[in-house]
């Protein structure tokens, strides 16, 4: 990483012009295809149609989400805009501002997958939409040069009155060195999938009934076990650091 360069004026970050561009093309592909050929083939069950037009449907709802989401940087802090909600969070209020990695989604990207997040004053941890390497290096920046830059001029900002928050502190280190519980939600998904994948195609290769739902049903159940089991472990190690530090974190 470069040396940080002192600057004043930062973004705005959203997805850039030629990833919009290119998703919009394939999303648009996907639709005449898929469209297409479900109008033509009058064969297709009912179950099948519905299930590729919730795709279609979910990624539309995705590319809008990633086009209408940016983060602003201003002389009073941030603002991050996911689609009609904005939130500011002041650089007095910001705890901390970091790039997390997450090497166990790069087999699903051609390079580094990682998001920048900022930490408030209550502990709570917001995503920087925009603020990540692909986005960045389609635009010639360097994400971690670009993080190191934004975190530079917090430190300038936030004033000689800032203190640490214990519960921001708190969930950062727990994050830190236990990961992300959506993310392993997410991940659990996948398994489900798979496994609902496993069972619809061995009973039709012997001949047992298995709904076609289950390709719905584990994914969805694998997620919501594995998050509730992750939320309610994080937060009984939040709230026992509190007590070790004497803190209300």
């Amino acid at each position: 990483m470069a040396d940080v360069v002192e600057r004043e004026y930062f973004g705005p970050y959203g997805i850039a012009a030629r990833n919009a561009v290119i998703a919009s093309v394939l999303l648009v592909l996907g639709i005449v295809g898929v469209g297409g050929g479900l109008l033509a083939d009058g064969n297709i069950a009912v179950w099948v149609r519905v299930v590729l037009a919730a795709g279609l449907l979910g990624g539309a709802g995705l590319l809008v989400w990633l086009m209408a989401s940016r983060t602003i940087v201003d002389a009073d802090g941030l603002e991050i805009r996911v689609l009609w909600t904005r939130r500011r969070i002041r650089w007095s209020e910001l705890q901390e501002i970091d790039l997390e990695y997450r090497p166990e989604l790069e087999a699903f990207a051609p390079g580094p997958i990682a998001a920048a997040h900022a930490y408030d004053s209550s502990g709570g941890r917001r995503t920087l939409p925009g603020l990540e390497p692909m986005q960045l290096a389609a635009r010639g920046i360097d994400a971690n040069d670009e993080v190191a830059a934004l975190r530079a001029a917090w430190i300038r900002r936030r004033g000689p009155d800032w203190t640490p928050s214990p519960a921001a502190l708190a969930h950062l280190l727990d994050r830190r060195e236990h990961g992300d519980p959506w993310l392993r939600a997410i991940i659990s998904a996948f398994g489900g999938a798979i496994a609902g994948l496993v069972l619809v195609l061995g009973g039709l290769f012997l001949d047992v009934p298995v709904t076609p739902l289950l390709l719905w049903l584990l994914p969805l159940a694998f997620f919501a076990a594995q998050l509730a089991r992750g939320l309610v472990r994080r937060r009984r190690r939040i709230a026992a650091a509190g007590r070790l530090s004497g803190g209300d974190a």
